[in-house]
C-alpha cells in the first residue's frame, strides 16, 4: 500500500466469504459509496455497464470480517522525507474536507524544524545496510 498517513490495524476475528453475486455487489457498492464520497467528482454506479459488472463480479472475492479484537496504530510517514510529507499534505488539503485538513496538519507537524529532512533509510531499520 502506498499511503503516507493512515491508521494501521491488527485485527482478529472471523472471515465469511459472500455466498453469491448479490452480496458481492452490495459490498462493492458500499465500498464505492464510502470511498468516493469525499471526492469532488464521484464515480456514479448508475453509469457502470451492467454487462461489464457481470463480467467482473465473478472475479471478485467478496468477504465480511467480523472483528473480535482490534489494535490500532497511527502512521504518519515516519520514513518519508519532509518534501514528501509536504506534498502529501498539500494533496490532502486540496480535498477540501475538515478530516483531510486535520490529517494534513498532523502530517506537517512531523516535519523537521529546518524543513528539509530526507527520508529514513528503511533498510537500516530492517538490518539490511
Amino acid at each position: 500500500m502506498s499511503t503516507v498517513g493512515r491508521w494501521a490495524f491488527d485485527g482478529r476475528g472471523r472471515v465469511r466469504l459472500t455466498p453469491d453475486a448479490d452480496n458481492t455487489n452490495r459490498i462493492v457498492d458500499d465500498l464505492i459509496r464510502v470511498n468516493e464520497a469525499e471526492l469532488p467528482t464521484q464515480w456514479r454506479l448508475e453509469d457502470y455497464s451492467p454487462a461489464r459488472r457481470a463480467a467482473h463480479v465473478p472475479h471478485i472475492i467478496g468477504f465480511e470480517f467480523e472483528v473480535t479484537k482490534l489494535e490500532p496504530k497511527f502512521k504518519l510517514t515516519q520514513h518519508y522525507g519532509d518534501a514528501d510529507k509536504r506534498g502529501a499534505a498539500a494533496g490532502l488539503k486540496s480535498r477540501g474536507t475538515d478530516a483531510a485538513r486535520e490529517i494534513a496538519k498532523l502530517m506537517l507537524s512531523t516535519c523537521s524544524i529546518d524543513g528539509d529532512k530526507p527520508g529514513a533509510d528503511i533498510g537500516a531499520h530492517l538490518g539490511k545496510t
